[in-house]
């Protein structure tokens, strides 16, 4: 089942946004399930525990934490989920999108942009999750959803380290093996035995560090990096044109 939050301090503005989410999940025969919330630190304290949503709508300004504070701390410890911002104020739309977000939509235009945009974001969930990589390990078998690998290190000729959001899995399988299996345009390799899905870069410094979700890190080699950045670019320019990833 996929899961969503809509966080917004107006009553009526929540009610309003439920109403038109419900009406695009029955249109759109998705299974889905919608945790309202006036309180942002509601969220807060959600993410805060490992609870886990799909797709976020949030208001920007709130009391107590505004909707970017929100955005960043889904982006650090959230991993490949959506984010659409529904607003009053244009004026935060550059900041949106640098924080991550699929959509910037405006309250006033929420019943004309909102049913595709959400539309959109289900669909892409619903593929992802139909795509699982499976670790077969001394502790049993276990699928992984694609998006939930941050990045895969190789440990030495014949081990590989797989990151996820709930932790690390060794596998016996080489890089190249992996690579093979993935078959995802969404990995993208960044240094010599070192894999990262490209949903879960969110910035690059100076030092060539990959700052990665759940506070994971990755450098990049001088002779990747121009090809990481290449498939950063694309990554977001395929969110906000709302096309599909390879």
């Amino acid at each position: 089942m996929i899961s969503l939050a809509v966080v917004d301090d107006n009553p009526k503005d929540r009610d309003r946004i439920c109403k038109i989410v419900k009406e695009t999940v029955k249109k759109e025969h998705f299974e889905l399930k919608v945790t309202p919330m006036g309180d942002p630190s509601f969220l807060k304290a959600d993410i805060e525990e490992g609870i886990h949503y799909d797709i976020f709508l949030l208001d920007v300004e709130m009391p107590g934490y505004t909707g970017m504070e929100l955005a960043r701390l889904i982006q650090e410890n959230c991993g490949a989920s959506y984010i659409i911002f529904v607003t009053s104020h244009i004026e935060y739309c550059p900041e949106g999108y640098e924080v991550g977000a699929l959509r910037y939509i405006l309250k006033e235009k929420l019943e004309e942009k909102l049913p595709g945009d959400l539309a959109y974001a289900l669909s892409r969930i619903k593929n992802q999750k139909g795509r699982y990589f499976v670790v077969r390990n001394a502790s049993g078998t276990r699928k992984i959803p694609y998006e939930d690998i941050i990045k895969i290190v190789k440990e030495d000729n014949k081990y590989s380290l797989i990151y996820t959001r709930e932790g690390e899995y060794k596998v016996r399988s080489s890089i190249r093996s992996l690579m093979e299996q993935l078959k995802s345009g969404a990995f993208v390799v960044v240094n010599k035995g070192i894999l990262v899905n490209v949903g879960h870069i969110h910035d690059i410094d100076t030092s060539r560090i990959l700052h990665l979700s759940c506070g994971l890190e990755a450098e990049a080699s001088k002779s990747h990096l121009t090809d990481v950045r290449q498939k950063v670019m694309e990554y977001c320019l395929e969110r906000l044109s709302g096309g599909e990833q390879a």
